[in-house]
């Protein structure tokens, strides 16, 4: 499969890293709302996303875009004692 910048021709996909893992996804998982949903089963109920270094708060995941060679860390919370 040929891989042209970042976007796969034999499919509408982009390439984005989660957590430091390079990842295809769809080009319609276009927003960070998007993502969660199709990353649910993987995220835990209290977690944080960073994309592109900067910190986006959960009430913009709705609106958030997600673009071919974006940086996306998904950070959950522990407790301890």
């Amino acid at each position: 499969m040929e891989t042209v910048i970042g976007f796969n021709r034999n499919n509408k996909t982009m390439i984005i890293k989660i957590n430091g893992k390079e990842e295809n996804i769809e080009e319609s998982v276009n927003t960070l709302e998007k993502l969660i949903k199709s990353m649910n089963d993987k995220i835990p109920k209290l977690f944080a996303i960073e994309k592109n270094g900067k910190i986006i708060y959960k009430e913009n995941y709705q609106t958030e875009s997600i673009n071919n060679n974006d940086e996306i860390e998904i950070v959950m919370f522990c407790g301890g004692g």
